[in-house]
């Protein structure tokens, strides 16, 4: 009796044959989330905002009411617009901590334009805009020329806009601004205050901007890796100084929010947004570590933190305790964010 030799053939079907066994959702959830990172810190962003509505929806009813909802919306759309310039900052691999010091710089030369000189509204608010960008371009200027790192800079430029303020100001208090400087924060449009809508034309602006151009392709690249955009043929000091320019012309379009809303500038307004800036923009997805920058996601994350702050008034928390928590889950954002963007950087 004969034995037949095996078929080559067959064996190697067999070897080629898929295995049965399928990975897990987990597995898959990982590797489909290290080809579409920006989704996935969307919708983490995302089912966050969702959570957090739920929440403080359970504790007190009160808080999905058109009213409180507006307070929100109105309350965060300053931070959405500072967001969408720290989200071009810190793509480029970037920090700006002197936004709160450029707030309170045109804030001061606005309050001494319009109520200590009565100048009318749109040269003010014009020249206040060039302050903010002047302020700007000249972090630009010490970060992409002088090769500065931007932290330095920015710090010492948060204490000379500052102090600028304050000798131009003193510890005086401005109010009292006519109403075509408040109209901004206090007229309805289909229910909702002007400030709204800038805020989300903004958005729309940066998301173009920076998805859509070449210029913030470029500052992708620039915070991606800097040396290779370089051999690419980007003008490595161009983009930065771009970058920092429109945040400072940014934090000077969220003062006129700001000062429209309060009405009332001091030189010591805007303390410690830097902070709430950053913030929001690292829980919208933008890494740290530059190269991503989600817009969206910073327009999320100014949402969260607004939804956070109101709710945590509405549970009756002190301000104190609502810096704790604040700063607790800054903290937690960072850490996550920072493990999200090394796992997926081992996925690839």
């Amino acid at each position: 009796m004969t034995t037949a030799e095996p078929d080559p053939s067959a064996m190697q079907a067999v070897i080629d044959r898929p295995s049965a066994k399928r990975p897990g959702f987990a597995a898959l959830w990982q590797r489909w989330g290290g080809d579409h990172p920006n989704f996935i810190s969307l919708a983490t962003t995302a089912l966050l905002l969702v959570a957090l509505v739920i929440i403080f929806t359970l504790v007190n009813e009160r808080f999905v009411s058109w009213r409180n909802i507006t307070i929100v919306l109105n309350q965060s759309a300053s931070f959405v617009i500072l967001g969408v310039g720290m989200t071009f900052v810190i793509t480029t691999k970037g920090i700006d901590l002197s936004i709160g010091a450029i707030v309170a710089l045109v804030g001061t030369l606005l309050g001494l334009f319009i109520v200590t000189w009565q100048w009318p509204v749109l040269p003010a608010v014009l020249l206040g805009l060039l302050a903010g960008g002047l302020c700007g371009a000249f972090n630009g200027i010490c970060v992409a020329r002088f090769r500065v790192p931007p932290l330095i800079v920015t710090l010492g430029t948060m204490a000379l806009f500052r102090g600028i303020s304050f000798v131009l100001l003193g510890h005086q208090i401005l109010f009292d601004f006519p109403d075509s400087m408040l109209w901004l924060a206090r007229a309805r449009i289909f229910g909702l205050s002007p400030t709204i809508y800038l805020a989300i034309l903004v958005t729309a602006w940066g998301w173009f901007f920076l998805n859509k151009t070449r210029t913030g392709q470029a500052m992708i690249a620039v915070g991606g890796n800097e040396e290779a955009a370089r051999l690419a043929g980007i003008d490595v000091a161009r983009i930065k100084f771009i970058a920092y320019t429109l945040m400072g012309l940014l934090s000077a379009l969220a003062t006129m929010v700001w000062v429209a809303r309060m009405n009332s500038v001091q030189a010591a307004m805007a303390y410690g947004i830097e902070f709430h800036a950053i913030a929001l923009v690292v829980l919208g997805g933008t890494s740290l570590f530059g190269g991503r920058g989600l817009i969206m996601g910073s327009l999320m994350g100014a949402v969260i933190l607004g939804i956070l702050e109101n709710g945590l008034v509405i549970v009756g928390l002190s301000s104190f305790v609502q810096q704790v928590v604040l700063g607790f889950i800054f903290i937690a954002v960072v850490a996550f964010r920072t493990l999200q963007f090394r796992e997926g950087q081992v996925t690839r």
